[in-house]
């Protein structure tokens, strides 16, 4: 069992004091929710090599590990283009992910609030989503990993 720290609460701090703050504070793992400066919500993913090098040396020098990576993404609306944009979104957290070496990608199904109309159109959108990410390069067990994606926060949306 991983027990991890998500650092959503420490987001604002650096890449390098945040996963210091995490090793002092007595934690092997680190939860990646989405941040500033590697996977904003809701918007394409920032992580630039200087990102990823930094972060990777400040794993190394901690002995922290990151157990999962969280994003949030409008993949599951009514809006086609949003979907399109989530799954391109995801494609290069994917990208990412296996650039870290972190196997476990998190997300919720997060969309807006609807009409019952608008939510049956909804309910296929995650699969065909997932369709899309099967084939993202880099991954060496990625049908493995897309039926792996779990709905980490079950996102309750009212539908009038």
């Amino acid at each position: 069992m991983k027990i991890a720290f998500d650092v959503d609460v420490i987001r604002d701090l650096g890449i390098t004091r945040m996963v210091h703050q995490v090793a002092e504070w007595g934690y092997k793992y680190i939860e990646q929710s989405p941040h500033p400066q590697i996977n904003p919500f809701y918007k394409h993913p920032k992580a630039s090599r200087e990102i990823m090098r930094e972060y990777k040396n400040a794993l190394n020098a901690t002995g922290v590990e990151i157990s999962s990576f969280i994003t949030v993404y409008r993949w599951s609306g009514p809006d086609e283009l949003r979907r399109q944009a989530a799954v391109k979104n995801w494609k290069r957290m994917i990208e990412i992910s296996v650039e870290m070496g972190v196997q476990v990608i998190n997300t919720e199904l997060s969309a807006i609030r609807m009409s019952r109309k608008s939510a049956k159109r909804c309910f296929t959108a995650p699969w065909r989503s997932c369709c899309r990410l099967s084939n993202v390069k880099g991954s060496a067990s990625k049908s493995r990993r897309i039926r792996g994606i779990s709905a980490k926060r079950a996102t309750k949306q009212r539908i009038s």
